[in-house]
């Protein structure tokens, strides 16, 4: 029996010592985290880079050009922007002409649409009745259907010489009115959900569409057609997101809990003009209107993976005599740090600044680090934290994750298994979101290494030709796969130390795997080694344990 002190604890540490051994380094891994042999601990994690370059051409955010100018503005974007006169798109209550041949296929909204999906790009559409200055040819030429200028309660035009002149329609008019409705209803039908158009604004009322008819404000549409053309494109349109004119506040938009068409969104025509101000606000700009209409923007743009008829999109048009200066070094105007934030930087061409602006509009999805535990020949755990660092959600209800396992070798190259996450509820204001999954797949496969783990991001609101790329630095932009994790570890034998293969099979396409942590940390000096104090210690156990009871034994005898 041992009675000195000083030796007693001297036999319980080397004890503890020989419990929490493990030969290839990682001392205490087990004990130090309170883990059991059966805890998930990470064999591979990887951190990635924010970078939201990538996502320039991203779909459904970003600048647009109008379709006049698409040859030759080689600005990255994914949205084209475009009007109509709806005389070219309805010629009778009942006669609808979406593939009208005529003026040189200019006004066929079907070739038009294919020739923007052609472009890898979607269009933004708006039909008028009433653009100021009109048209092409240099003449004026209402967008009021001639149909209705015929027969009993013809409609009727009211000239005005603002803006370069027009002719403003009598939007009391019941033929009139039933006529938008009998169109909206129509347009509903054929391009509902149609994946060649980004968004449809409401249009038809005021100058341009753009619910307004300032200075002569008599000549705007009653309440009651503002209301029952909402109403149409509300019941007409269950999928494609649909936004109308601020100007429309001026004259009907209760607070959010009483919103009727909570799937409407807003679109500011004036953007850099009349939208913010942080020290002389005005009740007329769009962001006060906003403010003062609907408390809660988050909620009122936030899209509801279940119900299509919640959640709205913003945008708008950079005000017309803006779009040639605001980049320009020197140029002052609005204070927009709260639209453009401070990521903007001073020391670049106005090419550049115009790139940062156009960057920092809409969503943007980027992949904080991913991490592998618990991976066997025919399983395997994914953790990744995913974090949308853009300024605004997505704008449909589906943006799909989707994580697929490659079994990469120098002869083949099999994907063992995908899963699809939707990712809907990753926002600006939900910061970081983890996402833990569970892989199995056939021991057929005969897997040796854990396999490689590629990424996408797809939506069903988005044709399959344009890619949706990941706000990460060195993230593929078109559409092949983000291989997030490329380093593999062997699994097919738990007994032996696992051994890091590098691939060969594809090119790195995003930062280089870091397997280092903090010694801090439960993952220790490399993370391949953490799964291996759960297996080696299977081996040391028995001979440990024996040498433990020797020495309590002499501890107390």
């Amino acid at each position: 029996m041992i009675t000195d002190l000083s030796t007693h604890l001297l036999i319980i540490t080397l004890c503890v010592l020989l419990l929490g051994w493990n030969p290839y380094g990682n001392n205490f891994i087990l004990l130090a985290n309170g883990k059991s042999s059966s805890s998930c601990v990470n064999i591979l994690s990887k951190p990635f880079i924010p970078d939201l370059t990538p996502t320039l051409r991203n779909p459904l955010r970003g600048f647009a050009s109008y379709e006049d100018t698409y040859e030759t503005f080689t600005f990255p974007q994914s949205l084209e922007y475009r009007y109509f006169p709806l005389n070219v798109l309805m010629n009778s209550m009942n006669n609808f002409t979406f593939s009208n041949t005529q003026n040189n296929n200019r006004d066929n909204l079907e070739k038009y649409l294919n020739d923007v999906k052609k472009r890898k790009r979607q269009a933004i559409l708006r039909v008028y009745l009433d653009y100021p200055n009109c048209c092409p040819d240099g003449t004026y030429n209402t967008g009021v259907p001639s149909f209705l200028f015929q027969g009993q309660n013809a409609v009727t035009l009211t000239p005005y010489t603002e803006y370069g002149g027009g002719q403003s329609p009598d939007y009391s008019n019941e033929r009139l009115v039933s006529a938008l409705e009998a169109f909206i209803q129509k347009l509903g039908q054929h391009y509902d959900g149609d994946t060649r158009i980004a968004y449809i604004q409401v249009g038809l009322l005021g100058y341009w569409g753009e619910w307004h008819t300032y200075p002569n404000t008599n000549q705007m549409a009653p309440l009651s057609t503002r209301w029952r053309v909402l109403t149409a494109f509300y019941n007409a349109f269950n999928v494609t997101k649909i936004l109308v004119s601020q100007d429309s506040m001026q004259y009907f938009c209760p607070p959010l809990g009483n919103v009727a068409f909570p799937s409407i969104g807003f679109h500011d025509d004036a953007f850099t003009d009349a939208t913010y101000s942080g020290t002389t606000p005005q009740d007329y700009y769009f962001y006060n209107r906003l403010q003062s209409r609907i408390p809660d923007l988050n909620k009122f743009l936030t899209q509801n993976s279940t119900n299509a008829k919640v959640g709205a999109v913003i945008g708008g048009e950079l005000y017309p005599s803006n779009q040639a200066k605001i980049f320009k070094s020197g140029w002052t105007g609005q204070n927009f740090k709260i639209v453009f934030r401070e990521r903007i930087k001073t020391s670049v061409d106005e090419y550049q600044r115009a790139l940062n602006a156009s960057v920092l509009l809409g969503y943007a999805f980027t992949v904080n680090d991913i991490s592998l535990c618990n991976a066997t020949s025919t399983s395997m755990n994914l953790k990744l934290n995913l974090q949308n660092i853009g300024s605004a959600p997505f704008p449909y209800p589906n943006i799909t994750l989707l994580v697929s396992l490659r079994n990469g070798t120098l002869t083949s190259d099999t994907i063992l298994s995908t899963q699809s996450v939707n990712i809907i509820g990753v926002t600006p204001s939900t910061g970081v979101q983890t996402f833990s999954l569970n892989f199995q797949w056939s021991s057929s496969y005969g897997v040796k290494y854990s396999p490689q783990v590629l990424l996408r991001l797809q939506s069903k609101h988005v044709p399959s030709e344009i890619p949706i790329a990941f706000a990460v630095k060195g993230a593929p932009t078109d559409g092949s796969p983000f291989v997030a994790l490329e380093d593999r570890v062997q699994v097919s034998n738990q007994d032996t130390q696992p051994e890091v293969s590098k691939s060969s099979t594809q090119p790195n396409t995003s930062p280089k795997v870091s397997t280092k942590t903090s010694p801090k940390t439960s993952r220790g000096v490399n993370n391949g080694q953490a799964s291996l104090a759960v297996s080696d210690r299977k081996q040391q156990g028995p001979l440990a344990t024996f040498v433990c009871v020797v020495m309590l034994l002499l501890l107390f005898f």
